[in-house]
């Protein structure tokens, strides 16, 4: 298991150093604004959209908020819906870890989205935390970005009747400009 752990981080570290020493800062990475679309899910069970906007301080540190809808199928969660949407609200902080066009990406977001326990609550808020790792490909000469991203949402419960927390696998990919 060592080894495969082994060769696995050695893999990693050539795909770095190979990446071109000579790129430029992206142009959608430069300081100021920046915004990026994308799709995303929680344990691929709930298919949703998202935007985030905000501003990028240097070439490496993002802050921005964002919107989002998910879409929750039928499920022992809710009784009598087919379907329902779920509008989220989150902030978001995205650390490049590299000055380059392609780089590894570290992130945290903090929001809430609708209850989907539609019958005893209406209206009820759940909050989240959501610590993300992606890659931030640079396309059509640095101006926009191609980053899917992995992590994992931490739900958390207000209400008395429900457990403290719940963590849910989480992906997305984003195009960013």
């Amino acid at each position: 298991m060592k080894i495969k752990i082994k060769i696995s981080l050695t893999i990693i570290l050539l795909i770095v150093i190979n990446t071109s020493t000579s790129a430029q800062t992206p142009l959608f990475r430069n300081k100021g604004y920046k915004g990026s679309v994308g799709v995303s899910s929680f344990c691929i069970a709930f298919p949703g959209v998202e935007t985030t906007h905000g501003y990028m301080f240097d070439s490496v540190h993002y802050l921005g908020v964002g919107i989002g809808a998910n879409i929750l199928f039928p499920s022992k969660l809710i009784i009598n819906i087919p379907a329902a949407l779920i509008p989220t609200e989150f902030i978001e902080y995205q650390a490049y870890i590299l000055r380059r066009n392609s780089t590894p990406v570290l992130g945290a977001r903090v929001g809430c989205l609708q209850s989907w326990d539609f019958e005893t609550i209406p209206g009820d808020f759940l909050c989240f935390f959501e610590p993300t790792f992606g890659w931030s490909w640079g396309i059509a000469g640095g101006r926009y970005g191609i980053k899917p991203a992995l992590g994992f949402t931490f739900f958390l419960f207000p209400k008395a009747n429900r457990p403290d927390e719940i963590a849910v696998p989480y992906i997305s990919v984003n195009f960013e400009f």
